[in-house]
């Protein structure tokens, strides 16, 4: 019975659709424009739950397979989540970044790295001279072959050589003891600091201990005054009652 219900609503419902302009037109001859509404063919009983519950599993079945067809291994959610966590990422150098330099100790490092930069340009230089000492050796070797003969030359170039050996040493001599000044002025800074640091230490030190001395000597001496005043009402009070046993056996000798 509740098909058959369902098959004459269906049939009337159709014809409703298919009223155009006031005229009836059968479902055969509907255009090909025209929507038709989506009609499940079952009831919304056991058995249609059922067959819902199949089309939906289906459904979600073919979507998986279109998603992996379509993206890959690699579903846009993941695809999200991984775009998610470099973003969290970077925020977290970048705050990391901020933080740090915030922080005093990237001046000391700055100074670290600009007197390593300082050192390595001049330990370049070094090397670069002894470079160019060894090519010009090389060269004065060879010309020394070649112009055997010629002492004028040889004696010029032996000149050039000592003077180049002057003035390198005078360079490398130049160079330690500019490296031993710098050292020992970042030490003398150094050990300044620390006796600064030092002093302030023994100054908060000397006034704690002068505070602690006066609190202890303003306490002793209350106590003190306390224990004075208290003695002499004791004193006072002793006195009275002596002078009054005094007058009392006196009075008692009279009668």
């Amino acid at each position: 019975m509740s098909h058959l219900r369902l098959d004459t609503t269906q049939k009337r419902h159709r014809k409703n659709l298919l009223k155009v302009s006031g005229e009836t037109k059968q479902a055969g001859k509907a255009p090909n424009n025209r929507r038709f509404l989506y009609r499940v063919g079952y009831n919304w009983n056991k058995g249609g739950r059922l067959k819902e519950l199949r089309i939906r599993h289906l459904a979600r079945k073919f979507l998986n397979i279109w998603k992996r067809n379509t993206f890959g291994q690699i579903l846009p959610q993941q695809v999200r989540l991984h775009y998610k966590r470099g973003l969290l990422k970077r925020a977290l150098k970048a705050w990391k970044d901020e933080w740090w330099i915030s922080r005093r100790e990237w001046i000391f490092t700055v100074q670290a790295e600009c007197h390593y930069s300082s050192l390595w340009s001049l330990w370049q230089t070094r090397l670069q001279k002894q470079q160019d000492l060894k090519m010009l050796e090389k060269q004065v070797l060879k010309r020394r072959a070649r112009t055997s003969q010629s002492k004028v030359r040889t004696d010029s170039l032996n000149y050039l050589v000592k003077a180049f050996y002057v003035t390198f040493s005078h360079f490398h001599d130049h160079f330690f003891f500019c490296l031993f000044v710098l050292q020992a002025w970042l030490l003398w800074k150094k050990m300044h600091r620390f006796a600064l640091y030092q002093r302030k230490k023994e100054e908060k030190a000397n006034l704690y201990a002068i505070q602690r001395l006066k609190r202890k000597s303003m306490c002793l001496w209350t106590s003190y005054t306390s224990f004075r005043q208290t003695k002499k009402i004791s004193q006072g009070f002793y006195a009275s009652f002596l002078f009054v046993l005094n007058a009392k056996s006196e009075f008692l000798s009279y009668l």
